[in-house]
């Protein structure tokens, strides 16, 4: 396999050409690919994704622009360097993605980043929108050192690559409430299945509906939660969880089934039995 990369990387194959090379390999060797683990799909938090912006504006142009239509667009790198001028309706804030076996389709932008491309091509009316100064179209190679390079200089630890910027917008719609099904026609999946993977409930969903269940939305604010900062929190806290609100004391009291109900002890015991738990 590290053979393999050499070549590949030489020849500037797209990523499917990269995976038929490794399918190729592992049939010859008489491989089989490990099963693949269930868990979640990565991404970037919302501030990762303007800290990673930021970085690129502060590189030369277009470079800030580029990694901006990547994000905002949800589209493949090899979608992005195949976008034509003729393939950007800056009235309408559309963009026209070729797509796997064919596939075409239009994907909407914010009316910002639209106006940005309109500057970025300056009445320029054929060509590619993103392209080098011999009028040649950027590789899948240059687009994933911009990335890694405007992720160096945002400092972000996490490991960025530029299909982890479709990973990301993709659960950022969901959890802002768009539809699986406009989730799927919107980055371009056959079928729903491959969307599904994004919709697994993070922690700020489930935190979500845990307060429109309970009529207590505004507790919280924006910011996002990180599971891994959990256990950190509850031991800065003593190790001891806060007490429940008194109503949702009552209404537990009030439902808790005959069979469940505990034993009559003294208050510092059951208070000892909460701690351990």
């Amino acid at each position: 396999m590290r053979a393999t990369e050499r070549i590949w990387r030489r020849a500037h194959l797209t990523y499917d050409q990269v995976r038929l090379v490794a399918k190729r390999v592992r049939e010859r060797l008489e491989l089989v690919r490990p099963a693949r683990a269930g868990a979640a799909v990565d991404r970037l938090s919302r501030e990762g994704v303007e800290r990673l912006i930021a970085a690129g504006y502060r590189a030369p142009a277009p470079r800030g622009l580029l990694v901006k239509t990547l994000y905002y667009s949800g589209a493949r790198v090899a979608e992005l360097v195949g976008v034509r001028v003729e393939d950007v309706f800056l009235a309408e804030a559309m963009v026209r993605l070729h797509g796997k076996g064919g596939r075409v389709r239009l994907v909407p932008i914010p009316p910002e980043l639209a106006h940005e491309l309109g500057t970025h091509l300056a009445g320029r009316r054929s060509g590619w929108l993103f392209e080098t100064r011999s009028a040649r179209p950027y590789s899948t190679r240059r687009i994933e050192q911009i990335v890694h390079e405007a992720a160096a200089a945002a400092r972000l630890t996490q490991r960025v690559y530029p299909h982890l910027l479709r990973h990301t917008i993709a659960q950022h719609l969901l959890e802002g409430g768009m539809p699986v099904d406009q989730v799927q026609r919107f980055l371009g999946h056959v079928s729903p299945d491959t969307t599904q993977i994004y919709a697994q409930a993070s922690l700020a969903m489930i935190r979500d509906g845990y307060g429109r269940a309970l009529g207590v939305g505004g507790g919280w604010g924006r910011a996002e939660l990180d599971e891994r900062a959990a256990p950190s929190a509850l031991a800065r806290a003593g190790g001891r969880a806060p007490p429940p609100a008194p109503a949702l004391r009552d209404s537990a009291r009030r439902t808790a089934p005959p069979w469940r109900a505990a034993p009559a002890t003294s208050r510092r015991s059951r208070r000892s039995r909460v701690q351990r738990a």
